[in-house]
C-alpha cells in the first residue's frame, strides 16, 4: 500500500478508541495535519481526568472519564475503595510520508517546546507527541480536603494542557507553511 491509501483507509475508519469519539478539543489541530499532504494523524487524546481501579480481567476499569476538568463531586460519585485518580495530557501519533517530513515535523514540534516527541516507528514514519502534565494518586481512605486538592492539581494540569493544545495548534500551522 501507498500512503496515499494508508492516509485515506487511516481517515475513513470507524474510531476504535474507548471512547468512541475524538475528543473536541484537538479536532481543530487533527484537521490542520491530515489536511497536510505529508501527513496524517492515527490516534490521538487531548488529555483527560479520570477515575479507575485495578482489574483482574484487564490493567485497569475506567470508572469515569472527562476530557475536561473535573469537581469534587464528581470524584466522591465515582470513586470505590481501591480507585485511583489520574490525569494525564495530550498525546498525538503522526503518520509521515517520507523520512524527511517526519524530521521537518519532529524539528517543528520540538521547536515549539514539545520535548516529549519522537518517532517510535521507523518502518513506518510514525511520531508520538505527549505533553508532560501527569499525575496520578490513590483514593483509599482519603478525607474530603485531601480530594479538593488532588481536584484542583488535576485540574490545573488540565489547564496547562490546553495551552499546550494551543502552542502544538501553532506549531502545526508554522509547520504546515
Amino acid at each position: 500500500m501507498t500512503f496515499d491509501n494508508d492516509k485515506k483507509n487511516a481517515l475513513t475508519k470507524l474510531d476504535k478508541s474507548t471512547k468512541g469519539s475524538i475528543d473536541e478539543p484537538i479536532i481543530p489541530i487533527l484537521d490542520l495535519i491530515n489536511e497536510m499532504n505529508d501527513y496524517y494523524t492515527t490516534s490521538s487524546c487531548s488529555g483527560r481526568i479520570m477515575i479507575m481501579e485495578p482489574s483482574e480481567e484487564r490493567h485497569v476499569d475506567w470508572l469515569y472519564v472527562v476530557h475536561g476538568k473535573i469537581a469534587v463531586e464528581d470524584v466522591k460519585k465515582h470513586m470505590t475503595p481501591n480507585s485511583w485518580l489520574k490525569q494525564t495530557g495530550l498525546i498525538l501519533h503522526i503518520a509521515c510520508r517520507t523520512p524527511e517530513a517526519a524530521e521537518r515535523m519532529l524539528n517543528g514540534l520540538r521547536d515549539g517546546g514539545f520535548k516529549r516527541a519522537g518517532i517510535i516507528s521507523t518502518k513506518k514514519r510514525l511520531i508520538e507527541v505527549m505533553s508532560t502534565e501527569q499525575m496520578a494518586a490513590p483514593l483509599e481512605s482519603v478525607e474530603d480536603q485531601y480530594i479538593g486538592t488532588l481536584v484542583r492539581e488535576a485540574n490545573k494540569l488540565m489547564d496547562r494542557t490546553e495551552l499546550a493544545l494551543e502552542r502544538l495548534k501553532s506549531h502545526i500551522i508554522y509547520i504546515k507553511q
